[in-house]
C-alpha cells in the first residue's frame, strides 16, 4: 500500500499524473488554472488532493477538495502584523466546485508534532497535485517524527463523523468514518499515510463495495434499514482495528526529533533573507538589545536620592526566535536585567546594587505593537531624553528617529486609561485606609451553605453560556478611527452608568452579568445562587488583596497614605498621565521629562507626591483634565493623526529585523 505520489529531487513530484487521474477530464484544466492563480498569492510547498477523490469514492457531484501547505515570505513572517496563517476559498468555476484551504508551514509542522492527521496527510498522503522541491527534504523528517499522538486525532475525528452518521446514515458519512479510522490504524501500524479507503479496506477485513457503489449514485442518499445496520457493523469493526493498531503500534509515544523541524524551517526561511549568514542560535539579551533607557521617576525628572532604577528596552532576537518553532521570546525582565549593570551611571549602579535592577526588554514586534497602541511606558522609551539612553545601536537610533510614527490620537484612550487604573487603585486603598475589613468573608454572610450544592457541571455550563452572551455584546470597533472609538466608548459608558445608577447596581459588570444570565434563559433560582457565589468570590478576592497590600506595601508609602488618606505617589503619576495625554493631542509632543526644558511641572508633581493636594483637590483635577480631553476629541482639535500609519510601521519592523538578522 505505497503512497501514490512521492517527491524526488526535481522541481515537481514525478507521479503528479497519478494524483491528477483521480479528477475527471473536465475538472483537470479548471483545477490547474485555479491553482495558477493561487500560486501568485502564496508559494505552495504542496497542493494535495483531498476529500472523496483522494479517499477512493468520488461521485459525479463531489467537489474538488484542495488542501495545501504554503511557505510565507520572510517579510511576512517578520512583519509586525503577520498575514493570516490560513487561506480559504470556495467557488464554483465552469461547473466545478472548488474547496481550497492552505495553512502556513510553521503552523503545519507544529500540528504534526501534536498529532494532527490533516496536516500529515497533506505532506505524506500521496495525492500531491503540485509539490515544491523543499518537500523532498521535509518528508523524511515528518516520517521520523510520526508518533502515537495521531491516534487521538483519528479516533476523535472518526467519532465525530460517526455521530453525524448516526443522525443521518448516508453512504458518504459512513465511508468517511471508515476512511478516517483505517487511515489512522494504518499509520500507527506501518508509519505510512494512505487515505484511499478502497486500498485499505480489504487488507483490514472490511468490504466497502456496496457503500462505494451507493455513494457513487449520490452524496445525500440515505441508506435503508438493512444497509444502515450493516454500516454500523463496519464502523464498529473499523474502531476495533484502530484501537488494536494503537496497542500494537511500533511508533514512539511522542515525536523523537522535533528539533529537526526547527532546523529545516529556519534554513528554508533564511534563503529568502537579503544576506544569508550563519544563524546565531542562542538568545543573548545584552547583545540583542538595540535600545535601552532608564525609565520611571528618573526619566520624568521626579527622582530623589536613592530612587529605584528601572530600565526599559527593545531587543531583536536571533532567527530561531523569530521564524522557527522551538524558541519563543516576548520579553525579558527581573533578574535578566542584571546584564545591563555596566551601562548604568555610577550612582545608578550603586542604587541598583543595594536593591535590584528592575525593568523589561521587549521583543521588537511586541514593542512596536504596544507603541502602535500609544502605550505610555513604551512611548517613554522612544521619547525620553538622550540623557536617559543607556544602550543605542544603529538600529536603536533608527527606531528613535522614527518615533513620531507612534504619536496619534489613540493617546487619549491609553493615557487616560492608565490614569483611570491609577485612580481605581487609589480609591481601593483609600477604602482600606478609612474602613479596613476586619475578617475574611464567610459563605454564611452571603446566605450560602458551607459548600455549594450546585453540581460543578451545571455551574460550568451556566457560566459558559453567560460568558458567550457577554462576548456577543462586545463592541466591534474594527475599522473605526481611534477618536471615534473613544467617543463611542465614552458615550456607552455614560449611558451604562446612568442605567446602572437607576437600577441600583454597584458596577457595570454586575449589571451586564445579570442581564446576560436572564437573556440565556437561566432559572431565577439558579441566577440568585450564582450571583451570591460571585459576590462571595469577589469579597474573598478583595480580602486576599487587602492582606497582600497591608503586608507588602513600602513603609514610606504607607506613611504617606496614613498621613494624607490616599496614595499620593499614585496621584502624582495619575496627574502626569492625564497631562501627557492632553499635551500629545494639543501639541504633538511627548513630554517625558517634566523638569526644566521639558513640561516644567516636576515641582508640582513632586508636591502632589508629598501630599500637597487633598483627595478632593485630586478628584477636581482629574475631572478637569478628563473634560479637557473629551472636548479636544469632540471638537477634533487634536493635531496628531487619528490613527497610526500601520504600513509604515510594518515596513519599519521588517527593515529592522532583516537588518539585524543579516548582521548576525
Amino acid at each position: 500500500m505505497a503512497a501514490r505520489c512521492s517527491t524526488g529531487s526535481g522541481g515537481v513530484a514525478p507521479e503528479i499524473g497519478a494524483a491528477a487521474l483521480a479528477l475527471s477530464v473536465a475538472q483537470r484544466p479548471v483545477v490547474q488554472a485555479f491553482l495558477d492563480e493561487r500560486e501568485v498569492e502564496r508559494r505552495h510547498l504542496v497542493v494535495a488532493l483531498s476529500g472523496a477523490h483522494a479517499y477512493g469514492f468520488p461521485s459525479p457531484d463531489s467537489d474538488v477538495d484542495l488542501k495545501c501547505v504554503h511557505v510565507a515570505p520572510i517579510g511576512a513572517v517578520l512583519a509586525l502584523e503577520a498575514p493570516p496563517s490560513v487561506a480559504d476559498r470556495i467557488e464554483v468555476r465552469d461547473g466545478v466546485e472548488l474547496d481550497y484551504g492552505s495553512n502556513e508551514i510553521g503552523a503545519v509542522l507544529t500540528g504534526v508534532l501534536r498529532g494532527n492527521g490533516n496536516y500529515v496527510e497533506r505532506l505524506l498522503g500521496g495525492f500531491a497535485l503540485r509539490a515544491s522541491p523543499d518537500l523532498a527534504s521535509l518528508a523524511p523528517l515528518v516520517r521520523a517524527n510520526l508518533s502515537q499522538r495521531f491516534y487521538r486525532h483519528y479516533h476523535g475525528f472518526a467519532s465525530g463523523q460517526r455521530k453525524a452518521a448516526e443522525e443521518s446514515c448516508t453512504a458518504k458519512r459512513v465511508l468517511y468514518v471508515l476512511r478516517t479510522a483505517l487511515t489512522g490504524a494504518h499509520l500507527l501500524r506501518t508509519g505510512e499515510v494512505v487515505t484511499d479507503l478502497t486500498a485499505l479496506a480489504g487488507p483490514y477485513g472490511l468490504d466497502v463495495t456496496a457503500l462505494v457503489e451507493a455513494k457513487s449514485r449520490g452524496e445525500r442518499q440515505v441508506l435503508d434499514a438493512s444497509a444502515a445496520a450493516s454500516a454500523r457493523g463496519l464502523m464498529d469493526a473499523a474502531f476495533r482495528v484502530l484501537d488494536v493498531a494503537l496497542a500494537e503500534s511500533s511508533l514512539p509515544e511522542h515525536p523523537v526529533d522535533p528539533g529537526a523541524f526547527d532546523a529545516w524551517l529556519l534554513a528554508t526561511r533564511a534563503r529568502s533573507l537579503p544576506i544569508v549568514r550563519p544563524v546565531r542560535r542562542a538568545l543573548d539579551v545584552r547583545r540583542d538589545t538595540i535600545l535601552l533607557v532608564v525609565g520611571g521617576s528618573r526619566a520624568y525628572g521626579l527622582a530623589r536620592a536613592g530612587s529605584d532604577v528601572d530600565v526599559r528596552g527593545v531587543a531583536i532576537p536571533p532567527a530561531p526566535y523569530l521564524h522557527g518553532l522551538a524558541h519563543k521570546f516576548e520579553q525579558a525582565e527581573g533578574d535578566a536585567m542584571a546584564v545591563f549593570a555596566d551601562t548604568l551611571s555610577d550612582e545608578e549602579r550603586l542604587v541598583s546594587g543595594a536593591t535590584r535592577l528592575e525593568g523589561t526588554v521587549y521583543d521588537v514586534r511586541k514593542f512596536l505593537t504596544l507603541a502602535t497602541e500609544s502605550n505610555p511606558n513604551i512611548l517613554d522609551v522612544l521619547f525620553c531624553r538622550d540623557d536617559e539612553v543607556r544602550v543605542c545601536t544603529p538600529l536603536g537610533a533608527r527606531l528613535r528617529t522614527a518615533r513620531d510614527l507612534f504619536v496619534t490620537a489613540s493617546a487619549r484612550h491609553t493615557f487616560a486609561g492608565y490614569a483611570a487604573a491609577q485612580l481605581k487603585r487609589i480609591q481601593g486603598h483609600r477604602r482600606w485606609l478609612l474602613t479596613p475589613p476586619t475578617h475574611a468573608p464567610t459563605r454564611a454572610e452571603y446566605g450560602l451553605p458551607e459548600s455549594t450544592l450546585l453540581p460543578r457541571e451545571q455551574v460550568g455550563a451556566a457560566e459558559a453560556a453567560i460568558r458567550k452572551q457577554l462576548e456577543r455584546w462586545d463592541l466591534d470597533t474594527n475599522g473605526l478611527e481611534p477618536a471615534g472609538v473613544v467617543a463611542l466608548q465614552t458615550a456607552i459608558a455614560r449611558s451604562l452608568a446612568e442605567i446602572r445608577t437607576a437600577l441600583g447596581f454597584e458596577s457595570d459588570d454586575g449589571m451586564k452579568w445579570l442581564a446576560a444570565a436572564r437573556v440565556v434563559g437561566l432559572d431565577a433560582n439558579l441566577i440568585h445562587v450564582l450571583q451570591k457565589e460571585r459576590e462571595f468570590d469577589g469579597a474573598s478576592r478583595q480580602w486576599r488583596h487587602y492582606l497582600q497590600w497591608k503586608t507588602e506595601r513600602n513603609p514610606a508609602r504607607a506613611a504617606l497614605e496614613a498621613s494624607h488618606g490616599y496614595d499620593t505617589k499614585h496621584a502624582a503619576h495619575l496627574v502626569r498621565l492625564l497631562r501627557m495625554g492632553r499635551e500629545i493631542l494639543e501639541t504633538g509632543r511627548v513630554w517625558v521629562w517634566r523638569g526644566p526644558g521639558g513640561a516644567a511641572d516636576a515641582d508640582e508633581l513632586r508636591a502632589i507626591r508629598d501630599g500637597a493636594w487633598t483627595y478632593d483637590r485630586l478628584l477636581e483635577e482629574v475631572s478637569r483634565e478628563e473634560a479637557a480631553l473629551a472636548a479636544i476629541m469632540a471638537g477634533r482639535r487634536f493635531v496628531v493623526p487619528a490613527a497610526p500609519d500601520r504600513v509604515a510601521i510594518d515596513t519599519l519592523c521588517q527593515d529592522l529585523v532583516e537588518d539585524a538578522l543579516s548582521a548576525s
